[in-house]
Parts: structure tokens; C-alpha cells; sequence
């Protein structure tokens, strides 16, 4: 039994106080220790006492090496112990653990730091602690003459590369390896693309397999190999795999009284079928053939366990003794505690070959090592044009920098010597080329010489395996050390994140969703159980979950349960699995007005704005459709009824593409509607000869001239000028392709940022190590294995701990379009392959699912949907964690139907009729195309907005000094979106807003650091500012950034936008800011002078309006100075 199981079971208490003597045994800094740190163990803190602790004896700060796998968590443990330190130099000693702890470590640490004149308070750089990528980079570095690749950058993303490589070999048609590419052209048939995806994949996998393909090719060039010893290789690696298999049902068969009634009954039943099989055998004699043999007589086709027996599986009429024994043991069976373990295995072992040669296909799988062997040598080729490197080869070339153990190099030499402590954040995530780089770097060690290692992980939460993360490390390094260095194993226990309720029902939803033993092969991870800080008593549930039959009626739950958990404290995270997810989220948060912050997961396609604008620069580059023409019409741009689109249609029919159109060619509509088209369609005209302009100015003016920017909502700034950079990357020679352009736009991204969101969307991934107060996990039902997979199959596992990987390839039967949909073959070793793999996947996703739950520190809401099947059942995906989880936990919910109809009502609120935008300000535009051919900055004077134009950066920069102006555009930005509660902020809040409006705005700057430090002390000053609170009230009338329109002194249509309208005691305030570079303060005359016409235009447009009682103000902000002055005009 795992040793985890047993302790498992002992009293919460004794596991508390296991837990605590952990934590202190992790400072024994004369040990090595792997440490299991479930989720909210509080790990960051364990790991940075070991750092004090260690800093307290070393001679020199750089002798400890901490690594992690990201920048932030780098960040993190750094600032943790600069504070420590910081605190434990200007502080009392505080009373509660662990600060007590960590500030008695700091105290050793700043004594020592006197001693022996480090200066870490003024150096904290000496401090390494750094990502493990950081690490390899340094080490090529420093070897620019040992290993290739120094001096090469990083790419971030490698895929371009990896095709240009395939690229290169399938323009090669001279090299030997031609005929295993034709061969394997002729297998993939016409699906190219999935060829070239597939050995791009190879590429990215290349440590997996590459050291075989070497040798085996080496091996045939000389002569020492023929092709079939390849196959004989993949023979025994697929041997392994069943061997690994079998073993474990030697052992969960050991565990049973009834093996040997079993077995005799399974010998019966494969007499009578005609098939002879050895008597009296133990489960450790059985071969795969054995279990299959067995599998056969007690398993359905769908892996069920017979319910009946008949003729068919060995037990005929005449057979009544024998049948009434295994129906006996078949109940006995499927009640065992080991029967899940069991099922799974055996329909394993049920689709594995005999042999791999008995697979009709295996010959391809030569030919997939030749043609991937030339691939990784064109890659190469290719790093070194590009000089770039993707994070595997800086890996194997950092792994290279040591030499070996018979040659070290200098650089190993001196590491050897430098390093004396290693600690690894988040080991259950790390890869076999990151384990055999550790080897390399302590293959100097010696057992108890004073050198350390402290590796931190969780199994349980191990979710990168798409990543190449390989959980079993964490298990090997446990059991077997490193290198000869043993690892005494340490358990957290205790959660300190969340409420001692939610804890207790967590622990009764995920411990049935984990196995009861690990297991390499197929990244079986065991439940660790965690106990809770302290008891509380409750009787209410803080696990919520929900059932529904349609998903929008799961959606309307989840936004009514997210306004509940706003009425408290607290923030709250929606965790998605998959991207796909996020647009019905969103759409249904922005019509309920939930602000939220959303990195890098809206898809652009999913706002309004951004299919109008395409469908603008359909009609405007594409072949004339009436679909994109009708698409603009009906958008305020133009405002057409729908009457109105009828009627454009049955034009079209005479006129495609209103090559010919006027005034009269749309007598059917009404007056104001035909004058709306014909503007439009004038306009069109111009920006379609304007070739002289780029394809984004013509769009831009275009979308200006229509008076887009007006109609824009604020959530949707950020989509739009991403819709602009998208536009400029499928531009070529001055051409769109509109259909590659929808492409990008479905497939891109944009960031919603709101500073006072309390909600939070992400992906699962990337809400680890994070916390929240209240967690959404949407769409269970999603929470399923993946679906078909393609032609070829490859697996690569590790058995034992020579941490030596093997790979084994499995092609399946035909390439044809409609075999992809056939069900995965049985007996051939592409579904056997695909059936240990999506064992492997299952695994993960339950810890997909372990670290989404755990997340939450006061509620956690669970939901999903599922339509009715034809017997009107609700039936989730079998084996699923939804499974697991109806009806206890998930129970089919209870619609309120006034809250469905409230909502209903809401989203008709919302979905207001159509307005059109005031044609007066758009016909001027069409009636003058001078500014076409002088490409100034503005379409035309009269409708100026104060939010700034709307061209590409690079024509804005040249309009004087750039960061004064962005300054000030910067805090008029943040003063027209301001609220009360602002000002409550710190000021640091505020620099991600910063950044993200300036995002938002285009502009592409070196100085943008600057820029942000600028705009915070200008923001400083008006937030100080006496005035600002009063501002900023909330009154019933009140009006920001409104654009209003009125006729100018020579009778033309003028749009102003005062910056804040408001009413106060009787008076009418117009409040305009301006910003400037001066801090003295302005004369009387001089503000008149500077503002006195515009604010002179304001009075006369409200005095036309009734008001008498009219009060200009401006409201000026200097560099470091804010002040509301009053005007007299």
C-alpha cells in the first residue's frame, strides 16, 4: 500500500502536527528534501525560510541557486526575502508565526551579511534566484566557444521555425532519405498539412527520439543494421508496455481471495470457445495474451463487466454450476475496491497487437525517423540563418556547456565548485532535459559533503504535460534520488487558504477522482489529503453546482450568482478550460454591466465594432457581396430599417455592387434612409480611388468619416485598435485578403482591462498559485478526454529510473478523409497507443480539475449543461469527472423563471432600436475630397473629437513632442473615466492602467517606462488636488465627454465635447481639462487667451439650449500640480 494511503487515514490532528514538524525539518539545511506542498500549503513560505536559513551559513549569497519556472514566481520569492530582510533591519520582532520565523532567519541572515560584508541590501542581484530558461541562457553564455548557439535568442514561439524546416526538406529532391518521404507522402494521400503539422511536432519532441534515430541511422548507413532491427526496438519497447500493464494487475489480483476460482472458470469458458489455456496459473504467470483470454470472457464490448452469460462467452446451457460460480465472482469482482484499476487495464491490454511487425503499417515508421532525422538537421540549418534557438535546444545546449563526467569542461568546473545549494520551485513540472541537466550540474557531489538540494512540488497539480512535464520525475526523485544524492520526503498538510468548510468538501469531491497507486506509465497520481487551519462549525454548503439543459440558461445562473457575491467581499475568477469558452461569458457579463478584466482571451471577433469594421473593409478591398453591403447598412453607420435592406436587395439584382447607384435608385425607401445610402455610397467611392493612402488610412477614414469613433462604447477601444495591427499583418503589396483577414480576427485575442473589475477570466493554467474569493468553473461537461486523434500516434514513456525515454510510433490504417471519424482500430498499435494516451489525458484533467477547485478560499460554483438524450435523460460522457460528480455534487438545477424573464428583459434594454448618426456632419465629408489627396490628419474640421485622432501612430509622432502630449492625453483619459472610489486607490494601482491605455491607444514607444512614471506624478497631483472630490461627485445631471452638435458662426454643423457638463445650486458647470508642462501658475489673461474661444463656444451651444446660468472652469494639471480654476468670458 503507498505510504500516502495510510496517512491518509490517521486523525486530523496527528496529520497537523506531522505537518508542522515538516515545515521546521525543512530548515535542517545539512539534508536534501523533496517536499509534497498541496494547493494553499503555503510553499512560498517553506521555501523562502530554506533560503534565509541557507544564507544564514554560506560564505558567499551566490553558492544558492533557486530556481522556478516563470519570471513572476522568480519575482515573488526574491521581493519575499528582500522584505524579510528590509523587516528584520527597521522592525520589532512580531508575535505570530510564520513572520516570527522568517524574521529570526532574516536577523541570522543580516548578522551574517555584517560578517563577512556582502552589502545585500545594496546588491540584491547577488541573490540567484532565477527561471530555469534564465539558467540555460546564462550557461550558453558563458561558453560561447564550447557549444553552439551562444549569442542566439530565445524564441519565444518556435513554430515558424520548425516549419520553415519542413519546409526545406520537402524541397529537397536529391538526398537519400527521398524515398521514406515518398513513402510516406503516398500514406498521408492528399492531407499534406497534417504531414507537415506532424513532423513540426516531431521537431518540437525531438529529445524524445532523436537519439534513436541517430543510432539506427548510423546503424544502416555502415551497415551494422538493417531496418528490421528498428522494428525489433519497437517490438520490445511495445512488449514493455504490456509487461507494464500486466504488473499491474499481478498486483490488484494479489489483493483478492478469488484469483484462483477466477482463473479456472476463465480456462472453462476458452475450452468451450475453442481455445486452451494452462491450468492452475498465479496472476504473476499470465501473459498479455493470458489477460486478453480473460478480458474476453467477463467484459462487454463497451468494457462493462457481464451482467449476463451465455454460449457466446463460454458458459452454454449445459454449464449451470460453472455459470452460477463466475456470475458469483463477477458480483464479488465489480464490488472490489481494485475493480476500476482492474476494468481499465484489461481494456488496455484488449487493443494491444501481439507483435509490432503485426501491425500492416509499421514499415512507415522507419521512414517517419529518416524524415524526421533530416528535419532536426534542417532545423538547425535554420537556427543558425535566423539566430535563434527554441527552449529545447538552449537546453541541450546549456546541457552540453558541462561536458561530461570523463571531460568536464571549465564551466562545469567552476560551478562545481560555485554551487553548494540547489532549491527547484514547482518540481512536479519538470522535464526529463531539465532533470538531466541537474545530473550534469551536482555529478560532482558527494554524499553528505555539505551540499543540498530542496525540491518543492505538488504531483496533484502536474497539468503541463502538453509541455512535456513528466509527473514521474517527481515520484523517481523520491524513491531513488539524484544521482547518487538521497531525498529525505516531506508532506504539507495543513490549507491555509481556504475556509475549513469548503476544504472538508473538497476533500470528498477529488479523492474518488484520483487512483489508489501510481503508476509511470500512465501518470497516475494519488490524492494527498489536506486538512483545514482550524474547524469551524456550518451547516451551509460552500460547494454550489448546477445542471442545466441549455447553455444559456447556465450562463444566466452564473451571472446571478456572480451579482449575489458582489453584494460582498472579495474577488472573483471565472476558470475556463478552453478559450472557445470565453465569448458567451463575456457577451452576457457586458450586457448584465459587470465590468471584468480578461487577458489576452476576448476573441476580437466577438465585438460589435470589429465585424463592422470588417465588413467595412469588405465592401471597401473585397469583389462587391450584397452580404457585406447589407452587413453596413444596418449598422448606425448607415441605419437602414429592415424594410430598407429589402429594398437594397432587389436593387443589387439590377445594379451588383451600385456601380450605377443615385438618389433615385432607392425610391423605394424612405427619404432620410435614401439619403443615407447615397452618402454613404459617394463616400465609398472616394476612399476606393484614394489608392494613394495605405490600406489602413483608406479604412480608418473611411470608419471616421462614418462617424465611427462616435458610436464606439469604451469596452471596445481596446478590440478596435487591435483590429487595426491585425489589419496591417494580412496586408500584402496593398492588398486584403478579406476571408485570411476573418481568419486572424476569429483566430486573435484581445485584453479588457477595467481598473475596478472584480472579476477575473482565465484560463485554469494560468490560475495556478493564484487565489480568489469566489471561483466559477463553467461548462463541466467539458471536462472530457479528447476526441479522434490523426494518422499517427506517438507515445513516449519511461520505465525505470535510467531516465532514458523511449518512443514508440503507431500508424493507422488508412489516410482517407472519412477513416479519421471510424472509431480507433482495434489490435493495431496506433489504438493501442491512442487508448494508454487518453488514459494519460483523463489523469491530467482530473488534476486540471484539482487545481481549479482548489482555487477558491470562501465558494466555489460548479456548472454544466447537458441536452436530453431520446429517453429524456441527462447523461454525461461515461468516465468523466461530470459523471463523478451527478448528482451529489452537481444536481439539475431549478430555474426561476422570473429571474429568467428579468434577464430577458435586460437584454431587450440593451438591444435598443437602431439609431442612425446624424447625416448633416457625414454629408460634408462626401462633398469635398481635398483632404484625400492632402492626407491631413483629420477627415474634416467640424466633428473633431478631444479623444484624439484616430491615425496610425508613426503620423501622430510627427505633431511635436510626443511624451508632453501623451502625458496629458494619458490623465484626460483617466479624468473622463473617473469615479469617486478612484481616489481611494493607491497610486501604484494605477501603472497597469496606465500601460493598458496606452496599448489601447496604438502607440509603439521605447519610452513607455517614462511615459507611465510621468503620468503618475501628474496623477498624483490631482488626485491631492482639493478640487478633484468635488468634481467628481456623483449628481443627477452630469454628462462626460458627450458630444454635442450645433451650428457654427458660418451656419455649418459643429460637434463639440465639453469634458464634464454638470448641475450644481442652479448653475450650469462646464468643466474642461488641460494639462500643460508649466507648474506656475496662469494668469487670467493668459488662460483666456489659451481657452477662452473654446470655452466661449460652449456657453453659447448651452445658452442655445435655455441655461442662463452658465459657469465656465478649467480644471489644469501641470507636471506635478493640479488646480480648478473658474472663467469669466
Amino acid at each position: 500500500m503507498d505510504n500516502s494511503l495510510s496517512m491518509d487515514r490517521k486523525p486530523q490532528a496527528e496529520l497537523v502536527q506531522e505537518d508542522l514538524q515538516a515545515r521546521k525539518t525543512a530548515l535542517d539545511v545539512s539534508r536534501s528534501f523533496l517536499m509534497q506542498a498541496p494547493a494553499g500549503s503555503g510553499k512560498t513560505e517553506v521555501l523562502t525560510q530554506r533560503f534565509l536559513a541557507l544564507l544564514a551559513r554560506v560564505e558567499q549569497p551566490e553558492q544558492i541557486l533557486a530556481l522556478t519556472f516563470t519570471r513572476k514566481a522568480a519575482s515573488e520569492m526574491r521581493y519575499r526575502v528582500l522584505k524579510a530582510l528590509h523587516l528584520a533591519s527597521s522592525s520589532d520582532q512580531p508575535d505570530a508565526e510564520p513572520a516570527l520565523s522568517r524574521w529570526r532567519l532574516a536577523r541570522e541572515v543580516l548578522k551574517r551579511n555584517q560578517e563577512l560584508n556582502w552589502g545585500l541590501l545594496a546588491s540584491p542581484h547577488r541573490l540567484r534566484l532565477m527561471t530555469i530558461d534564465s539558467l540555460c541562457a546564462n550557461l550558453v553564455k558563458q561558453s560561447p566557444l564550447a557549444v553552439q548557439y551562444a549569442g542566439y535568442a530565445v524564441a519565444q514561439d518556435a513554430q515558424p521555425l520548425y516549419s520553415q524546416a519542413v519546409q526545406t526538406i520537402f524541397s529537397d529532391y536529391e538526398s537519400e532519405w527521398l524515398p521514406s518521404l515518398q513513402r510516406l507522402l503516398m500514406y498521408f494521400n492528399t492531407d499534406h498539412a497534417y504531414f507537415q503539422q506532424l513532423l513540426s511536432d516531431l521537431l518540437a519532441n525531438r529529445d524524445a527520439w532523436l537519439s534513436d534515430a541517430q543510432v539506427f541511422q548510423d546503424g544502416v548507413a555502415s551497415g551494422r543494421f538493417s531496418e528490421d532491427t528498428v522494428f525489433t526496438l519497437f517490438d520490445q519497447h511495445l512488449q514493455s508496455l504490456k509487461e507494464a500493464l500486466t504488473k499491474q494487475l499481478h498486483n490488484a489480483f494479489a489483493m483478492m481471495d478469488l484469483w484462483d476460482e477466477l482463473w479456472g472458470l476463465v480456462c472453462f469458458a476458452q475450452g468451450q470457445l475453442g481455445q486452451v489455456l494452462r491450468s492452475g496459473l498465479r496472476p504473476a504467470e499470465l501473459t498479455a495474451h493470458d489477460w486478453q483470454a480473460l478480458s474476453h470472457v467477463i467484459l462487454k464490448k463497451d468494457g462493462g463487466i457481464r451482467a449476463r452469460l451465455d454460449k457466446n462467452s463460454g458458459f452454454p446451457t449445459t454449464a449451470k454450476a460453472e455459470k452460477q460460480a463466475m456470475q458469483a465472482i463477477l458480483q464479488r469482482l465489480a464490488g472490489a475496491d481494485q475493480w476500476p484499476l482492474i476494468n481499465m487495464i484489461l481494456q488496455l491490454l484488449l487493443k494491444a497487437p501481439v507483435q509490432y511487425t503485426d501491425d500492416p503499417q509499421h514499415g512507415l515508421a522507419f521512414d517517419l525517423f529518416r524524415v524526421g532525422l533530416a528535419a532536426v538537421n534542417a532545423l538547425d540549418i535554420i537556427f543558425k540563418q535566423h539566430r535563434q534557438v527554441d527552449f529545447l535546444g538552449l537546453a541541450q545546449a546549456a546541457y552540453e556547456a558541462f561536458g561530461d563526467e570523463m571531460t568536464p569542461t571549465e564551466l562545469m568546473l567552476r560551478f562545481d565548485h560555485r554551487i553548494q545549494h540547489l532549491l527547484m520551485d514547482e518540481f512536479q513540472d519538470t522535464a526529463l532535459s531539465q532533470i538531466r541537466l541537474f545530473e550534469r550540474l551536482i555529478s560532482g557531489w558527494q554524499y553528505d559533503d555539505g551540499r543540498t538540494l530542496f525540491f518543492v512540488g505538488d504531483p496533484m497539480q502536474s497539468i503541463y504535460g502538453f509541455r512535456k512535464a513528466d509527473v514521474n520525475l517527481f515520484y523517481d526523485i523520491k524513491h531513488n534520488g539524484l544521482v547518487g544524492v538521497p531525498l529525505d520526503f516531506l508532506q504539507l498538510r495543513q490549507n491555509f487558504r481556504t475556509k475549513p468548510a469548503l476544504v472538508n468538501e473538497l476533500q470528498a469531491v477529488l479523492a474518488p477522482l484520483f487512483p489508489a497507486q501510481e503508476d509511470s506509465l500512465l501518470y497516475q497520481v494519488t490524492f494527498s489529503k489536506a486538512v483545514a487551519k482550524s474547524q469551524e462549525e456550518t451547516q451551509e454548503s460552500l460547494l454550489n453546482g448546477a445542471l442545466f439543459e441549455d447553455k444559456e440558461h447556465e450562463i444566466t445562473w452564473m451571472i446571478n450568482q456572480i451579482q449575489e457575491c458582489l453584494k460582498g467581499e472579495g474577488n472573483i475568477a471565472i476558470l475556463i478550460r478552453k478559450k472557445s469558452q470565453v465569448p458567451p461569458i463575456t457577451q452576457a457579463l457586458r450586457r448584465a454591466d459587470i465590468p471584468y478584466t480578461a487577458v489576452d482571451l476576448d476573441p476580437l471577433w466577438a465585438f460589435t465594432a470589429v465585424k463592422d469594421l470588417f465588413h467595412l473593409a469588405a465592401v471597401l478591398f473585397d469583389t462587391p457581396q450584397l452580404y457585406h453591403y447589407m452587413a453596413v447598412c444596418r449598422t448606425p453607420f448607415v441605419g437602414l430599417s429592415l424594410s430598407g435592406l429589402v429594398s437594397m436587395s432587389q436593387e443589387w439584382k439590377k445594379d451588383p455592387g451600385f456601380t450605377h447607384a443615385s438618389s433615385a435608385s432607392f425610391q423605394q425607401l424612405p427619404p432620410i434612409e435614401q439619403e443615407r445610402v447615397t452618402c454613404f455610397l459617394r463616400i465609398l467611392v472616394l476612399f476606393k480611388e484614394a489608392t494613394h493612402l495605405s490600406v489602413v488610412e483608406r479604412l480608418r477614414g473611411l470608419w471616421y468619416a462614418m462617424l465611427g469613433p462616435e458610436i464606439l462604447d469604451e469596452e471596445e477601444q481596446a478590440p478596435v485598435e487591435a483590429f487595426w495591427d491585425v489589419l496591417e499583418e494580412v496586408t500584402d503589396a496593398g492588398r486584403v485578403d478579406i476571408q485570411r483577414l476573418q481568419t486572424a480576427l476569429e483566430k486573435s485575442n484581445t485584453s479588457v482591462y477595467h481598473p475596478d473589475a472584480r472579476i477575473e477570466i482565465m484560463t485554469i493554467h494560468r490560475s495556478k498559485g493564484l487565489e480568489f474569493g469566489s471561483v466559477f468553473v463553467p461548462f463541466m461537461q467539458d471536462f472530457s478526454g479528447r476526441g479522434m486523434s490523426g494518422l499517427v500516434e506517438i507515445l513516449t514513456f519511461q520505465l525505470g529510473n535510467m531516465h532514458v525515454p523511449q518512443t514508440l510510433f503507431g500508424m493507422r490504417g488508412s489516410s482517407d478523409a472519412d477513416q479519421k471519424k471510424k472509431a480507433t482500430e482495434v489490435n493495431s498499435v496506433n489504438g493501442f497507443l491512442k487508448a494508454i494516451q487518453n488514459k494519460r489525458d483523463d489523469h491530467e484533467l482530473a488534476r486540471l480539475f484539482y487545481v481549479a477547485v482548489t482555487r477558491a478560499e470562501h465558494q466555489l460554483f460548479l456548472s454544466a449543461t447537458l441536452e436530453l438524450n431520446s429517453k429524456g435523460e441527462q447523461k454525461p460522457k461515461s468516465g468523466s469527472i461530470l459523471e463523478q460528480l451527478i448528482p451529489r455534487y452537481i444536481k439539475p438545477a431549478v430555474l426561476d423563471t422570473t429571474e429568467v424573464v428579468e434577464t430577458t428583459a435586460q437584454v431587450k434594454q440593451v438591444i435598443h432600436p437602431l439609431k442612425a448618426i446624424d447625416i448633416d456632419h457625414v454629408r460634408r465629408v462626401s462633398q469635398h475630397s481635398r483632404w484625400l489627396k492632402t492626407r491631413q490628419n483629420r477627415a474634416f474640421k467640424a466633428g473633431a473629437s478631444q479623444k484624439g485622432d484616430y491615425w496610425p501612430a508613426h503620423v501622430r509622432h510627427q505633431q511635436g513632442a510626443f511624451i508632453p502630449r501623451a502625458r496629458g492625453e494619458l490623465i484626460h483619459h483617466w479624468l473622463s473615466s473617473a469615479q469617486l472610489d478612484w481616489l481611494d486607490k493607491p497610486l501604484l494601482h494605477w501603472k497597469p492602467w496606465f500601460a493598458h491605455a496606452i496599448k489601447s491607444f496604438g502607440w509603439r514607444i521605447r519610452q513607455q517606462e517614462y511615459l507611465i512614471d510621468a503620468a503618475l506624478v501628474s496623477l498624483e497631483a490631482v488626485i491631492s488636488s482639493d478640487h478633484l472630490k468635488w468634481v467628481l461627485q456623483e449628481r443627477d445631471v452630469c454628462f462626460k465627454e458627450r458630444a454635442w452638435q450645433c451650428l457654427a458662426k458660418d451656419k455649418s454643423l459643429m460637434t463639440l465635447r465639453p469634458d464634464l457638463v454638470f448641475e450644481e445650486d442652479e448653475h450650469l458647470w462646464i468643466v474642461d481639462f488641460k494639462t500643460t508642462e508649466e507648474d506656475k501658475p496662469l494668469s487670467e489673461k493668459h488662460l483666456k487667451q489659451a481657452y477662452g474661444e473654446q470655452l466661449s463656444e460652449y456657453v453659447r451651444l448651452f445658452k442655445k439650449q435655455g441655461y442662463k446660468k452658465i459657469k465656465p472652469a478649467v480644471f489644469i494639471i501641470g507636471a506635478s500640480t493640479a488646480t480648478l480654476k473658474e472663467m469669466a468670458l
